[in-house]
């Protein structure tokens, strides 16, 4: 039966509204006036303690043209709407708070504990309870981990295209330089074949537009003159670093230095960066207008709170060296006085990042062979690296994440001890960082780029700390784990394609160290293979055992012992404060049950990358009284102050949203800020306190004794003439020549070749350790008119005599 076509029912016109007129017309002839319509109703107010986003009340000037001037224009003149007042969603998250503060309290038992010896069962009983504790919280929905990120829904996939001509001359210069650098020299020929083949290759690779395709396709497209402004940029830069070195090899090092600060200007007048392309916009804008975000002001300040325990007392904390640093500073001098090796066979063989860095650094702060060349370099470059942990905090797990993050690692007394002792132990986390992050987002957004990036980041830090050589295989584990799960469906081929291209890039860079492996392989694996086979010993038992049993006292590392090298650590305490510590055993619980709920690649990758990351500490077997060592375990601490973050932020969103705005606000805040404080205030101690005092007790004070004979060198005593009396164990006596102020003098003398002395004219100054009375009384039998003193240390058992030989005697 057909339906009855239903006419639709007119909607009523809008009425006029009537004029004061119609209504007096109305009263005269006594009808009805005319209805008024309502008018419209007034917006609610807002919420109090809330703003309301301005109406503009005259035109709408013109958007700026370029890119970067809409987005100056956008985050300088459009007011902030925040949110209105979030109602609490559910009771107080009871468990989650009951298991931090057991997680606390069981840390804080455990913090110091370790000299009792291995932890006990009702220790790991302990433990057990705070796990179960925090999964109970997990199942109640009062503590729960920041989503991941997912991969963009209009990521395109990479077509793999290459740039054939640039790609054919890099790889000719590449193989050009691995020819020319067999004699364990860098020169000017071969560096420059060497930055030529980085600078083609890479150009060859790079896509202009992240993760889109190729915008220079084809040759006629009106964006080919960009790339080749970006091509020379890249040159530009290269070709500054050619001058840098030649500034740090040769002689007119002013002028090099120069001419290299020219050419990264020039570099950046070609092809500027955005972040320079924005400060130039904001700065042509007519009226300035700065913005403050509450969030960008708690980055402000966790990095300035992060720069103040990297730098306080950079100068004294610690003051004196021990050989390690001696062995450095000798290479540096090498390099200072013309010669270029590329790698350093002094003290069984290293990279040669830092010793550049550091004759770098003497000859741009002008501070000469000294203790603070090598600081200045690794704490300036463990600093910077806290960018790229709050990048990757808050790849995983959004940007408060990578705000904590930043901010524990800022603090950290274990990364804040390794750039401070100056050796090249920072430069492991320092290049774990970029690399984890540009990897992390390059599988998620199937960005061709990011793994670039984090081939030149891998490539540079395999030329600084022996260690990082683990790093790779935490690269392929990542890869394998995202290939294995279902997030990298559909992306799986061009995943492993992009991985080849992450380590051909790293190759690029490693070509020098590649050069020197080939022709002294042993040499080259000297200290790797000292430590994992029978090299220097014999191993003291069966190698399975002994790795287990390194593996778990070294995730043990965090929470009970450090282990018992002294230049790197509080001894016998855990490697974390207890704040720390707690987050990180509570997060590596969320972390897992999270995965066996939702299966994502990325908590089974924060996992496993730790114990991945510390295998050149565990795989001492060799030496297993070394493992724990923190400086070879020191880019684990990049993915542990992640999970710390993670744990921290999980907690303080629930606390918020379950409590509502009003209320969870000022409980979040507190709670934040007194763990921080108490976490701030442990690590200060430790280093400031405990590290200096256990250093200061178990180095020798060179310093002390290099300014005594600094101070009779001003006198009058030839710098020659000033000697340290060799006796075995005690000073290395080149570092008193360098507290001197005479880098390079052997300040040693010894009771034999005290005779040799008599010849030289002029005053004598000897110092002699306090118990090496041969010594004093062989000096009294050669120089008997001496005058003697004793010098009271200002470290107990330090002490040494002073002899002093005036002239003619």
């Amino acid at each position: 039966m057909p339906r009855k076509k239903i006419d639709p029912v007119p909607e009523p016109e809008p009425q006029p509204e009537p004029s004061v007129l119609d209504y007096l017309k109305a009263l005269l002839r006594r009808e009805t006036p005319p209805a008024i319509p309502e008018a419209p109703k007034a917006p609610e107010p807002a919420p109090k303690g809330r703003r309301r986003a301005a109406v503009p009340a005259e035109p709408v000037a013109p958007a700026p043209k370029t890119r970067a001037r809409r987005a100056v224009a956008a985050s300088v003149a459009t007011p902030p709407v925040e949110e209105p007042e979030s109602e609490p969603t559910g009771s107080f998250p009871l468990w989650g708070v009951l298991a931090l503060g057991a997680a606390l309290a069981v840390q804080t038992v455990l913090d110091g504990s370790a000299l009792a010896g291995p932890p006990s069962f009702f220790f790991l009983f302990l433990l057990l309870l705070v796990a179960v504790l925090v999964v109970l919280a997990v199942r109640a929905g009062h503590w729960s981990l920041a989503d991941p990120q997912l991969a963009p829904a209009d990521a395109p996939p990479d077509s793999m295209k290459v740039r054939a001509v640039p790609l054919a001359i890099g790889v000719a210069a590449s193989a050009l330089a691995f020819i020319t650098m067999g004699g364990n020299l860098f020169t000017p020929e071969n560096v420059a074949l060497w930055m030529m083949g980085i600078v083609f290759c890479v150009w060859a690779f790079w896509l202009p537009a992240a993760g889109a395709e190729p915008a220079w396709w084809p040759p006629r497209n009106p964006e080919v003159p960009r790339t080749r402004k970006e091509f020379w940029s890249l040159a530009l830069l290269l070709l500054a670093g050619l001058f840098h070195f030649i500034a740090l090899t040769s002689s007119g090092s002013g002028f090099w230095l120069a001419l290299a600060l020219l050419t990264v200007l020039w570099s950046f007048a070609m092809r500027p960066p955005n972040w320079w392309r924005r400060l130039l916009a904001f700065v042509r804008q007519p009226a300035w207008s700065l913005r403050i975000t509450r969030f960008g002001l708690l980055v402000f300040l966790a990095f300035a709170v992060s720069a103040f325990f990297r730098y306080f007392r950079l100068d004294s904390v610690p003051l004196d060296m021990f050989s390690d640093q001696a062995e450095k500073l000798y290479d540096v001098m090498d390099v200072l006085d013309g010669q270029s090796p590329i790698f350093f066979i002094r003290n069984t063989g290293r990279e040669p990042l830092q010793f550049y860095l550091i004759a770098a650094t003497a000859k741009l702060f002008n501070t000469g062979v000294s203790f603070l060349s090598m600081k200045i370099g690794t704490v300036t470059l463990g600093f910077l690296s806290l960018i790229y942990v709050y990048l990757f905090g808050k790849e995983v797990g959004g940007k408060r994440v990578g705000l904590l993050a930043a901010l524990f690692a800022g603090m950290s007394y274990w990364l804040n001890v390794q750039a401070r002792v100056a050796l090249r132990f920072i430069l492991y986390p320092a290049f774990v960082a970029p690399v984890l992050f540009h990897l992390v987002r390059g599988l998620r957004t199937r960005n061709r780029n990011d793994f670039i990036w984090a081939g030149v980041f891998l490539g540079i830090g395999l030329n600084g700390y022996t260690p990082i050589r683990a790093l790779p295989i935490a690269i392929v584990l990542a890869v394998l784990l995202y290939v294995l799960h279902r997030h990298s469906q559909g992306n799986r081929k061009q995943a492993l394609l992009h991985v080849g291209l992450l380590a051909l890039v790293s190759f690029l860079f490693f070509i020098p160290l590649a050069r020197y492996a080939v022709q002294n392989w042993d040499s080259f694996m000297f200290r790797t293979m000292s430590r994992v086979a029978d090299v220097e010993q014999a191993l003291p038992g069966s190698p399975l055992f002994i790795f287990f049993q390194n593996l778990g006292n070294g995730l043990l590392m965090f929470n009970w012992n450090d282990g018992k090298i002294w230049p790197v650590a509080v001894m016998d305490r855990p490697a974390l404060d207890i704040i720390s510590a707690a987050l990180l055993f509570a997060g590596a619980v969320l972390l897992l049950v999270r995965y066996v709920r939702q299966r994502h690649w990325q908590d089974l990758f924060l996992l496993l990358s730790v114990p991945v990351l510390m295998l050149p500490s565990i795989l001492v077997l060799a030496f297993p009284n070394e493992n724990p060592a923190p400086n070879r375990a020191g880019g684990a601490a990049i993915v542990v102050f992640v999970i710390v973050a993670l744990a921290l932020d999980g907690l303080l969103r629930v606390l918020f949203e379950r409590l509502g705005s009003r209320r969870g606000r000022p409980v979040v805040a507190v709670l934040a800020a007194l763990l921080i404080l108490v976490s701030a205030a442990q690590n200060y101690v430790l280093v400031f306190d405990q590290y200096i005092n256990q250093y200061r007790g178990l180095a020798w004070n060179t310093t002390e004794m290099g300014q005594v004979l600094e101070s009779f060198v001003e006198a009058g005593v030839p710098a020659e003439q000033a000697w340290v009396l060799a006796f075995p164990h005690w000073v290395d006596t080149r570092l008193v020549g360098i507290s001197a102020g005479q880098p390079g003098r052997d300040a040693a003398v010894t009771p034999d070749t005290l005779d040799a002395t008599l010849s030289l004219s002029g005053a004598k100054v000897f110092l002699i350790k306090y118990d090496d009375e041969a010594g004093l009384a062989r000096l009294r039998e050669v120089y008997p008119q001496g005058i003697v003193s004793y010098h009271v240390a200002e470290v107990p058992f330090k002490d040494f005599y002073i002899y002093f030989v005036p002239a003619g005697q």
